[in-house]
């Protein structure tokens, strides 16, 4: 968080609106999964990257948009991504892409899924004679790519799940293989004056010796 904050001061004076601490984060997390990539890939500094963030769009729907009587519209989950070469991507976090990212090259955009967006969406999933037809744009499995969901927001631990269990003292997931997948775990922040520490918790998923180059990153180190 201390790298995360840091982050945003800098950027601070260079936009009007400055990105969040998931957007930061997310972009600080998919740099350094690059540069543990790019040790064990040489050829990747000529490739391209993306980064996808899962979007919830439930709570993007206008109203008029579905049945009052039955507003329940299923798990709508849309994915708002940035492209960009991985060397520009492998620098992002440092002094010298401080412009990189205040020109918002480096972050993506989910402000841009609305009611109109998922509207468009819903009618061109609704013309598909096959959807098997459908596929992620990115690939999970490769040396390339990195996907995201942000399960932050969620507040698992202010919930009381009753006698036996009360309030949980930490929420994970279960095991997943994937090469090129992270989650960011539900925040465990200040409730009720309580003493909490702030902080972000995520399940990142990768080839092991890709992870064990990630441990000797920067990212992890606290800002001077």
């Amino acid at each position: 968080m201390e790298k995360v904050q840091t982050i945003k001061e800098k950027l601070r004076n260079h936009m009007p609106n400055p990105p969040s601490t998931n957007t930061v984060a997310c972009t600080l997390l998919w740099s350094a999964v690059t540069r543990a990539r790019m040790q064990r890939v040489l050829e990747l500094e000529s490739e391209m990257s993306r980064l996808p963030m899962a979007v919830n769009g439930r709570k993007r729907i206008h109203e008029r948009f579905v049945d009052p009587e039955a507003p329940y519209f299923g798990n709508v989950v849309l994915c708002s991504w940035v492209e960009a070469a991985v060397r520009d991507v492998a620098k992002c976090g440092r002094d010298e892409s401080i412009e990189y990212m205040r020109q918002g090259r480096a972050f993506p955009s989910p402000d841009r899924i609305n009611t109109g967006y998922i509207g468009v969406v819903w009618e061109l999933v609704e013309q598909l004679i096959d959807r098997r037809a459908l596929y992620p744009g990115w690939d999970l499995f490769d040396s390339r790519d990195l996907f995201i969901t942000s399960w932050a927001d969620l507040g698992l631990y202010n919930y009381d799940f009753g006698n036996g269990l009360r309030k949980a003292q930490f929420v994970r997931i279960p095991y997943a293989e994937v090469n090129g997948n992270v989650i960011i775990l539900p925040r465990r922040r200040c409730v009720s004056g309580e003493a909490s520490e702030e902080g972000l918790e995520m399940v990142v998923m990768l080839r092991r010796d890709d992870l064990e180059v990630l441990k000797m990153d920067d990212l992890w180190k606290l800002s001077k």
